[in-house]
């Protein structure tokens, strides 16, 4: 199914998902996926963008971002990608992971781009139109945890911005909650 078209369209956000490579659940360990958030943050400020929303899941990461003029949705997503999947990597060599570390050189020879390989290729990206929209799309991100049966109540899963918007903690990663009301 060919992927529908991304309109860089000023004021809209976009709901993003995006892949580990063959659904590794490598965000199971919360080290991995403390360096996702880091790289979530750092381009946040890097990018100037606006974070809406997000939930690191075991297998793929959601996120609801309003770019802003310095980069485009795919520039942000490319670095975000780029730079954690080098970041896991050392980690998963400091910890001697060799299974982990398997996988991703297979995935690197399979796609023959690169040594080792994190993340599929490519993101999902839907324009967020509206207020409604953008509602939907982070009530949906928030109860991906317990869709999943990792937790019983979204506010419980560390690794969402649910703790931002419902409990005022931004301890693990600042949320532009300001829109909500």
């Amino acid at each position: 199914m060919p992927r529908p078209p991304v309109f860089h369209i000023a004021g809209q956000a976009h709901f993003v998902s995006t892949n580990t490579y063959n659904f590794l659940p490598i965000f199971h360990d919360p080290a991995y996926a403390d360096i996702l958030v880091a790289n979530l943050a750092f381009y946040r400020k890097h990018y100037a963008f606006k974070l809406l929303g997000y939930v690191v899941m075991p297998t793929h990461l959601h996120v609801i971002i309003l770019p802003s003029a310095k980069a485009s949705i795919s520039q942000v997503m490319q670095r975000l990608k780029e730079y954690s999947a080098k970041q896991i990597v050392a980690l998963a060599r400091e910890k001697g992971q060799k299974t982990l570390l398997s996988a991703f050189r297979m995935a690197g020879q399979q796609t023959s781009r690169a040594k080792f390989k994190v993340w599929q290729d490519g993101f999902y990206d839907f324009n967020l139109y509206t207020e409604a929209k953008l509602r939907e799309k982070l009530r949906y991100i928030h109860n991906n945890p317990v869709k999943e049966g990792l937790v019983s109540d979204p506010v419980e899963y560390p690794y969402s911005s649910c703790r931002n918007y419902l409990l005022d903690d931004h301890s693990l990663i600042e949320v532009d909650t300001d829109w909500f009301w």
